[in-house]
């Protein structure tokens, strides 16, 4: 839950910060173009590049005017940048190749969308930006008499060198990304997951009660709960003191967790409660599976021996509630707690 939701702002920020700075580089196209245009009395009575400008314009306030925030909630929006980044490259290499080839100052401006794809894009989509820009320099080059295409090579070797800093600078971003999911995931970890026995915590616990229940709810299948508690462990802690306690608690919580199926989900509530979820398990299975719970945290190599209390109930002894099956579960326990301890007690019985 936490990794997904830092996931999500994380990726929801940096893609709308991507959107906008790729109008300013598109505006910042588009300005030195007609800036060009205007300073060059001898291109103004050339009608391509008058029409080429204005559908540059048309394109950039068209994607400026796209539901951006919509996009990037359902789905990436890399797509639309790299088919974006795409047409300024066709644009810049059409105005280039209209103003007179390599000796057009338009061909600086490939540098833009390059540096661009890097900022986001990953390596593959840098190379075939890179490939395209490449392309469009031969097309600008063929378009221009023969004594220039060695000024035109240069102009290649300098965007190809701009195309591999690029997509090292893409693979370092994808590698901080890794590790900013790797740091979400550890997060995810710490607030899910008790520390000292590996199982999960109380919150964690419910989270993973909760939508099993629904799952089993919605393919009508049994779910069981089987709530434990250690007997007299306070007398433990007073007697040979908290770190021992500490160390029977991780010791039951490995016994727990050996017992599992990968289905299964191990928590420890709190204190010297813990649970196992049973997901597609009825009620006489669960009671088996506290039986072997039982005797294999009685028989375990604990420091001191230990003895537990178990209460048993499903779902449908909870009329397909989750927090009734944990009462249920719960009383079944205290049930237990009053007949003896080191027993098990079904909510069905």
């Amino acid at each position: 839950m936490i990794r997904s939701r830092l996931e999500h702002q994380q990726s929801g920020r940096f893609w709308l910060q991507h959107v906008w700075l790729g109008v300013g580089t598109s505006a910042t196209v588009l300005a030195v173009v007609a800036l060009h245009l205007l300073t060059t009395p001898e291109l103004r009575g050339h009608d391509v590049l008058p029409i080429a400008l204005a559908f540059g314009v048309v394109v950039t306030v068209a994607a400026a005017c796209l539901p951006w925030r919509r996009i990037i909630a359902s789905r990436s929006p890399a797509p639309y940048l790299q088919v974006w980044s795409a047409t300024l490259v066709v644009l810049i290499v059409l105005l280039a190749a209209l103003d007179g080839g390599p000796s057009s100052p338009m061909t600086a401006l490939l540098v833009l969308p390059l540096v661009y794809a890097a900022m986001a894009y990953p390596v593959r989509s840098i190379i075939a930006i890179g490939a395209l820009t490449v392309a469009g320099l031969v097309v600008i080059a063929f378009s221009a008499p023969p004594v220039v295409v060695g000024e035109s090579a240069i102009r290649v070797a300098i965007l190809l060198l701009t195309a591999v800093m690029g997509a090292l600078i893409s693979r370092n971003h994808q590698r901080a990304i890794a590790r900013t999911e790797e740091l979400a995931a550890r997060l995810e970890t710490l607030a899910s997951v008790d520390g000292l026995t590996g199982c999960l915590n109380h919150r964690g616990f419910h989270e993973r009660l909760e939508a099993e229940a629904a799952r089993s709810i919605r393919e009508g299948r049994p779910l069981a709960l089987v709530h434990l508690d250690l007997d007299r462990f306070k007398a433990i802690n007073d007697t040979y003191g908290h770190p021992t306690g500490d160390e029977v608690l991780a010791t039951v919580g490995a016994t727990l967790n050996g017992l599992a199926r990968r289905s299964d989900a191990v928590g420890r509530l709190g204190g010297e409660e813990f649970a196992i979820l049973l997901p597609q398990v009825d009620a006489a299975e669960a009671a088996r599976i506290a039986e072997r719970a039982r005797h294999a945290i009685r028989d375990q190599d604990a420091p001191v021996p230990v003895t537990v209390s178990i209460g048993v109930a499903t779902l449908a002894d909870a009329g397909g509630r989750p927090d009734r099956l944990v009462r249920e579960a719960d009383a079944a326990l205290y049930a237990a707690k009053r007949a003896g301890r080191d027993r098990v007690v079904a909510a069905s019985a």
